[in-house]
């Protein structure tokens, strides 16, 4: 008799340990996984530590269960035609004029910064000044040294927050500034990711353009892409990216539309010649594992160029 206790015991045990982490697993999956899907039509496969099926159980939505057995959550599931890519590994210049003008640094005139005094700080952008959009380091400047050291109002951003504050020009080397330098536009080369040869649609670089003074994201107003001929590159080192080293050459050949964290964003007037194509993989369907880096090489081919494990 104490023996079949000790067992029925056991068993309660090993019953709530599982029954525990089957709660644990789909709490976390829960979570983990997205509330909607897009695919092809075909059942997505997730890749999950512990494995996650899914089946239609209602139009557009998918029910999504722990071990074949134990439901997670439903996913509503849109259906599209998966789209093919033109794969990039080519390079491209990049010519961004910004949203306003970025405070890259401040400079004390007769012993103040009339800038830093009203509040302003490296990494704020400057929009408007007394009511007057800002778009020009030229256009700041004008406004400033035509106040006659009365105070200007600032409209400025920083961060997801819109401020305002009042700056007041001080009288130095014959003009009135406000001790601060701005940035309006940047330049540089990246290289593609990917174009949709349907809507001209790219995506390049995988980081934002940021600042090279303030390492922030420069906020895009407009910009455009150009060809380029690459003369050197920088190999990267622990630490510090690569760099490839070129120059502009050619009319542009698209616009840029967004810069964000993923990399730039934009239209492009054509696809590169012999791009290779690809199915396009859904955000479900990208595991860790190996991989190839694909770039464009000097003879102007797309080649692999290592695997990644």
């Amino acid at each position: 008799m104490h023996c079949i206790k000790k067992m029925s015991q056991a068993l309660a045990a090993v019953v709530a340990g599982v029954c525990s982490a089957a709660m644990l697993g789909v709490g976390y999956y829960c979570g983990k996984l997205p509330d909607t899907v897009m695919d092809d039509g075909s059942l997505p496969k997730f890749s999950t530590a512990v494995p996650v099926t899914a089946e239609r159980s209602v139009p557009a939505g998918l029910n999504v269960k722990l071990l074949g057995s134990v439901p997670i959550k439903n996913i509503k599931e849109d259906t599209v035609k998966r789209p093919r890519l033109a794969a990039g590994g080519n390079a491209f210049g990049i010519k961004l004029v910004t949203d306003g003008v970025m405070i890259i640094d401040m400079k004390k005139l007769s012993g103040e910064c009339p800038a830093a005094e009203a509040g302003l700080r490296v990494g704020d952008v400057i929009e408007s000044v007394n009511g007057e959009s800002v778009n020009s380091n030229a256009q700041l400047s004008d406004v400033i040294k035509g106040s006659g050291g009365n105070g200007c109002a600032v409209r400025y951003r920083r961060g997801d927050s819109v401020r305002e504050t009042t700056v007041t020009p001080v009288l130095s080397e014959g003009s009135y500034r406000a001790g601060m330098w701005v940035r309006d536009s940047s330049a540089g080369i990246g290289t593609m990711t990917f174009i949709d040869p349907e809507t001209g649609v790219f995506a390049g670089l995988g980081h934002s353009v940021c600042d090279a003074d303030t390492h922030e994201p420069l906020p895009l107003s407009h910009g455009t892409i150009s060809p380029v001929r690459i003369n050197d590159v920088k190999k990267g080192t622990a630490g510090e990216p690569g760099q490839l080293i070129g120059e502009f050459c050619g009319d542009d050949c698209g616009d840029l539309t967004l810069n964000c964290g993923e990399g730039v964003y934009g239209i492009a007037d054509s696809i590169p010649e012999n791009a290779p194509m690809y199915p396009m993989a859904f955000s479900h369907e990208v595991h860790t594992g190996a991989a190839y880096i694909l770039t464009q090489t000097d003879d102007g081919e797309h080649r692999r160029t290592g695997r990644r494990t």
